[in-house]
């Protein structure tokens, strides 16, 4: 691989702690970050940070900063705004605010607020005294990071591989910090990287400790402008990371492209150090949820920098071999599309995509009692939530009487109730394979009698074949709660009494569903 001249100016490069950073700190102390993006453990420099901005803590800074990361100005934006202005107290805007910060905080003038709200701080809690008292403890870190750090090293590693020159890199060690980010600072045509580092561990001397994503964090000033660049040219995005959204989301990478740039730098942190084990590292990075690690690792295995003359030319391999995947994985998708007619059983309805979408949960009004009305609704949002957080789609509830107005043939009704409380299923109840009216039940020529029968059951939609009905009955208005807690799904009904089963099988589907006639156990279909 061609390397780059190694020569690093001590102006490109520095290691050291920022006191902008430091006063974004003492103001995120006292919001609901401290719970999710401050240090969580106790350590002297800590403590004296809450001490002295303590009389602080209900400035208005610290509700400005609060609002902002309630709407989503958290994590990287204000970490990298600070990049943007001088040092404290003055904070002029010395680089005008990027596109992105605005558009995470929602406009300009809530950065312009934010920052004036920050200046007043700066100086009401005499920032600068607290930050000459620490001068010392910043010198000991700083010295203790450098010694540790092989900064040139790193460059060096970064330049070689993507093929390209940033103007500067700079370390910037947060002592308080709960999470490593990167930010990239434009310049006219220059750009300075920052890495900003939160501690490893914090030592018994009090010294806290930093090293680890540098590499990391500066990667992303790489490939970070190429995704964007290639925003349009990617396909399937959905299909290619449902498997691992939930994964993704608990690591807080919920944006398609973010996820797309955390696998490529994983791949080329693994392949640029040369690990003495990368097969370890790519499991590592699989039992996190980064699947697509290994084929972006072995994919790299072609990035000659002999044949390439930057990353920039080869990232459309990248773009190409994730939408083969993605293009593979559509194709399954069909593959894997409900077989037409309907033939049931109940679990076929979470089974298919093509249905998971389609859901509506029709409530039934026709009750007569207000409270019992208000126990199945919150029974109803319950088990919404519960269908939507299980299988990534939304499930509307609708009442019966404005079901009765919707045309239904392209949705899976989950239907509640019986024919006196259901509109839905008093219309239909001539064509449905059952009966439930009053207190008795019919399958076929069976009856079955009394308060307490709850019925489930699956059938066509009455106005489309091709999708289901899926039906959650009983004899007593109040069976309907809880009713999700019966077994039911390898067959196409289940009747119980109470919670002890009573009978279940399958319907003859020869045209019109119907009950067999004997036992009723009809073989699947």
């Amino acid at each position: 691989m061609r390397g780059m001249d190694s020569e690093l100016p001590s102006d490109r490069c520095s290691i050291k702690v920022d006191k902008r950073i430091e006063l974004l700190s003492a103001v995120q102390l006292f919001t609901i970050w401290s719970g999710i993006g401050i240090w969580r453990d106790s350590y002297h420099y800590k403590e004296d940070m809450v001490r002295f901005f303590q009389p602080y803590s209900k400035h208005e800074a610290t509700a400005i900063c609060e609002k902002l990361i309630k709407s989503d100005f958290c994590f990287d934006a204000p970490v990298g705004l600070m990049m943007h202005l001088s040092e404290p107290p003055e904070l002029k805007v010395e680089t005008p605010f990027s596109e992105y910060h605005i558009r995470r905080a929602g406009e300009t003038s809530a950065l312009n607020e934010f920052v004036d709200a920050l200046r007043r701080f700066s100086v009401e809690s005499e920032f600068e005294e607290f930050w000459d008292e620490h001068l010392d403890f910043y010198g000991r870190v700083e010295e203790a990071a450098k010694s540790s750090m092989p900064l040139d090293n790193i460059v060096g590693a970064l330049e070689g591989f993507f093929g390209e020159r940033q103007r500067g890199y700079h370390v910037v060690l947060a002592p308080v910090f709960l999470g490593n980010y990167g930010h990239t600072l434009e310049i006219g045509d220059e750009k300075f990287v920052y890495s900003f580092l939160c501690p490893m561990e914090a030592g018994a001397d009090g010294l806290p400790s930093f090293g680890g994503a540098l590499f990391h964090e500066f990667a992303h000033s790489f490939v970070n402008p190429l995704t964007e660049e290639y925003k349009g040219k990617y396909r399937n995005l959905e299909t290619l990371f449902k498997p691992i959204l939930d994964r993704m989301a608990n690591l807080n990478y919920g944006d398609n492209y973010t996820i797309i740039n955390e696998h490529i730098l994983r791949a080329v942190e693994l392949k640029a150090l040369h690990p003495s084990d990368p097969q370890e590292g790519l499991g590592n990075e699989e039992a996190r949820g980064f699947v697509y690690v290994r084929p972006i690792f072995g994919l790299l295995s072609k990035y000659d920098r002999a044949e390439y003359r930057s990353f920039r030319e080869f990232y459309p391999e990248v773009v190409d071999m994730l939408n083969a995947i993605s293009d593979a994985l559509v194709a399954m998708e069909l593959l894997a599309q409900p077989p037409k007619p309907f033939k049931g059983p109940i679990n076929a309805v979470s089974e298919y995509r093509d249905f998971l979408m389609r859901r509506i949960i029709v409530k039934p009004t026709n009750l007569g009692d207000e409270g019992l009305e208000n126990r199945i609704d919150a029974y109803l949002h319950g088990i919404k939530s519960f269908l939507e957080e299980r299988f990534s789609f939304q499930v509307p509830i609708v009442d019966d009487s404005e079901a009765l107005k919707m045309d239904i043939k392209d949705k899976v009704l989950l239907v509640y109730g019986n024919r006196r409380s259901n509109s839905i299923l008093a219309k239909f109840a001539e064509g449905l394979p059952f009966e439930v009216e009053g207190n008795k039940i019919k399958l076929g020529k069976r009856e079955y009698e009394g308060e307490n029968l709850r019925l489930i059951s699956v059938c066509p939609n009455p106005e489309n074949q091709d999708i289901p009905m899926l039906v959650y009955a009983s004899t007593k208005d109040e069976g309907i709660l809880e009713i999700h807690s019966l077994f039911h799904g390898p067959t196409d009904y289940i009747l119980y009494r109470g919670e002890e089963v009573v009978t279940q099988g399958y319907y003859w589907k020869n045209g019109r569903w119907c009950v067999a006639e004997g036992n009723g156990e009809a073989p699947p279909q």
